[in-house]
């Protein structure tokens, strides 16, 4: 059986959306914890859960909400490791 989780493709929607400066980390925050949430609740495959568990990692060191990270990322450089989130080199055929 296979199971889409909605709320992963949301995360991606919404990392789109702040590479154009559309929408929040904050957003971005919501957006991986629903997705985590939806993983856990519907058994979502190893890879999936990883993935989402490093986006939350990095949207954490970059917002730095309660100031725990001594060296959290800046602006530019979370928006450079999104961007790169989103890069997919062509295979050679």
């Amino acid at each position: 059986m296979t199971v889409e989780l909605t709320e992963f493709r949301h995360l991606l929607e919404a990392g789109r959306r702040y590479l154009e400066g559309v929408t929040t980390l904050a957003e971005l925050n919501g957006r991986v914890r629903a997705t985590l949430e939806a993983g856990h609740f519907w058994g979502a495959a190893a890879p999936l859960m990883e993935l989402a568990r490093h986006w939350e990692h990095m949207i954490n060191h970059a917002w730095n909400e309660m100031g725990e990270r001594p060296a959290p990322l800046t602006e530019v450089q979370f928006r450079e490791w999104l961007r790169q989130q989103f890069y997919f080199p062509a295979r050679d055929g």
